[in-house]
């Protein structure tokens, strides 16, 4: 766990395979985007509101870290083999979320975890991690089929 909280502080982070060794990167350059230079789109705005208005529906931090990291890890993506999340990582991200510098965001809908992220926080810096989408848009949009009972 600190060498991956060392690593962050310095802008360097893992990406490898299951069955490689972990693998150091730091991109030059890095894509920085400030709050300050973030817009929120018109249809993204209207999706946002969309969901929140729905009872069913809930934006949530922190209450399905390992979920989230699981789901990340298992979500099987086009054109990408495996993942680098293997246990050893999921273990490290485990431990900074229990000293409080990993975080999960999560979209739950009818009391369903359907897409979430994981990311590092050191000082004001974010580092996006990873997510998974069980759902199309899962952060928002709430499509009709999704209002029915799935059981």
């Amino acid at each position: 766990m600190e060498t991956l909280r060392s690593a962050y502080a310095t802008a360097v982070f893992p990406w490898f395979s299951d069955g490689q060794p972990i693998l150091w990167w730091s991109p030059d350059p890095r894509m920085v985007l400030t709050t300050s230079n973030f817009r929120l789109h018109r249809s993204l705005k209207k999706t946002l509101v969309h969901f929140l208005d729905n009872a069913d529906c809930e934006i949530r931090f922190d209450t399905a870290f390992t979920q989230v990291i699981e789901a990340c890890a298992t979500t099987q993506r086009r054109g990408q083999p495996g993942t680098w999340i293997v246990p050893a990582m999921v273990e490290a991200y485990a431990g900074l979320h229990q000293a409080g510098l990993a975080h999960s965001v999560e979209t739950w809908v009818h009391g369903e975890l359907v897409g979430g992220l994981y990311c590092v926080s050191l000082g004001k810096a974010v580092f996006g991690e990873s997510m998974f989408a069980r759902r199309t848009d899962s952060a928002g949009r709430i499509l009709p089929y999704q209002r029915h009972s799935h059981g």
